[in-house]
């Protein structure tokens, strides 16, 4: 009777540990960006993109830039505003001119990833003005071509800024003026 009772002790703690880390990694994913205007840079801008997937049996959200200042050569990057979001920004960005110099992408458990000049040529030349608000669009990546050459895509979809990333924008000091809205160099680009 005793060993029956261990190995139910034995199977109830096993089972309320991987609940406890279950729930653990839920409440990690939606824990949501702080993003705050840094008052030592108080002409900075932000930077948004958003990002959605979908493949065999995966979906994914979010998307991860990195900008390079042409001039500096200083390098940021994108933060989504929590795990489960499309929406990522790059908040705090001096004014100054700036490429797109790497794109990630997370599908289910995999990252598709490009920094070829292809990157820099779909994005273009991006010159930030101070204190202001930019968008680079809502991509969808979707995979395309045949079972033997399979590509993986980011396609532009639109402008359209989702109420969470205008609110978190605004509500972290950015809130004069419209959002500047930056068009790709083409529809598509290939991502792996």
């Amino acid at each position: 009777m005793i060993v029956k009772d261990k190995h139910i002790t034995m199977k109830t703690t096993k089972i309320f540990t991987i609940l406890t880390l279950l729930m653990g990694l839920v409440f990690s994913s939606c824990t949501t960006l702080k993003v705050t205007k840094d008052p030592n840079q108080p002409d900075s801008s932000v930077l948004a993109i958003s990002a959605r997937s979908k493949g065999v049996g995966m979906d994914g959200f979010g998307i991860i830039i990195r900008v390079e200042n042409v001039e500096t050569h200083q390098q940021y990057d994108s933060k989504t505003l929590s795990g489960f979001s499309k929406d990522a920004i790059i908040p705090n960005l001096p004014a100054g001119t700036y490429n797109v110099v790497r794109v990630e992408v997370p599908v289910g458990g995999v990252e598709f990833k490009n920094w070829s000049q292809a990157i820099k040529e779909f994005f273009g030349t991006i010159v930030i003005e101070p204190n202001k608000k930019y968008y680079l669009g809502s991509y969808c990546g979707e995979f395309s071509g045949s079972l033997s050459d399979r590509a993986f895509e980011l396609v532009f979809d639109s402008h359209e800024i989702s109420n969470d990333l205008i609110s978190v924008v605004s509500k972290a000091g950015w809130n004069d003026g419209d959002w500047v809205l930056i068009n790709p160099d083409r529809k598509q680009i290939r991502i792996n």
